[in-house]
This record gives structure tokens, C-alpha cells and sequence, in this order.
């Protein structure tokens, strides 16, 4: 990236000047984007998991389209925000077509818990019992 020069005065605006600062504005932000990417590395010896099941529904009718919110807290705070697996588990007992088709959202993951929606996308009508299986990965607070 190079270095733009500075206008004189009097001098005119013109189209390649502004084109030139509005790729170098650009430039920075794909720079500072990247910079900021969350791939980072850590070792094993740092990560803490946090494994569990939690039933959502329980035994409840549920239609097409119809959609549940769920808070999941962590059987332990993580350093930073951990990043988190979220699984769908039918109940034997209610295994039907209505129980068949979910899809999972997370809507927000902190150091202490997770939250989403839960939404039924099949066609049909029934009762239904929904467990989440969740798996969170993330640095121990021990290892700050």
C-alpha cells in the first residue's frame, strides 16, 4: 500500500485522487479484518470442554414453523467466548414426523452460556420431547 500524496492548495479534487483514497481506506480495512480473524492457536493444556444434555421440549405440540428459544449455561465459565456444537436429539418416545425436521440457530455465545432457537421445518403436527447435546471448547480461566 502506498503513500498518498498530500493535495496542494487550490488543487482540484478529482476522480482518480478520491478513487485512490477510497482503495486505500479499503486496503486498511482488509488489513485490520484480517488482523482480527478468531483462528487463533492455542494449546491443549489450555482448553477446558464443557459437555451436556439439555431437553428444550419436553412433550410438547408443535407445528410447522413453530419455534422455541433456549438458554444453555455452561457447567463452567471459559476465559474467552468458547466456541460451541449444538446438536438436535430426538426423544424414543416421541418420534414421529413432527419431531423429525428441526434446525438449530445460535443466537449468542458468552464465557458462561449459549442461546438460540429451536425451529420445527417439517410439515407435519405433533408432540414432541427435544434434547440439545451441547459441546462448548474454549481457554481455561485458569490459563490467563
Amino acid at each position: 500500500m502506498g503513500k498518498l500524496p498530500t493535495p496542494q492548495p487550490g488543487q482540484p479534487i478529482d476522480y482518480q485522487y478520491i478513487n485512490n483514497i477510497v482503495n486505500t481506506v479499503n486496503e486498511l480495512y482488509a488489513a485490520k479484518t484480517l488482523s482480527q480473524a478468531s483462528d487463533d492457536s492455542v494449546q491443549t493444556d489450555s482448553l477446558q470442554i464443557s459437555a451436556q444434555y439439555k431437553v428444550v421440549i419436553s412433550n410438547e405440540k408443535v407445528t410447522p414453523g413453530f419455534v422455541k428459544g433456549f438458554s444453555i449455561p455452561f457447567k463452567t465459565t471459559f476465559q474467552t467466548n468458547p466456541v460451541v456444537t449444538i446438536t438436535a436429539q430426538r426423544s424414543p418416545d416421541t418420534r414421529n414426523e413432527a419431531s423429525r425436521e428441526v434446525a438449530i440457530v445460535i443466537d449468542n455465545i458468552t464465557k458462561t452460556s449459549v442461546t438460540g432457537q429451536i425451529t420445527f421445518i417439517g410439515t407435519s403436527t405433533g408432540n414432541a420431547t427435544i434434547g440439545l447435546n451441547v459441546i462448548a471448547v474454549g481457554v481455561s480461566p485458569s490459563k490467563a
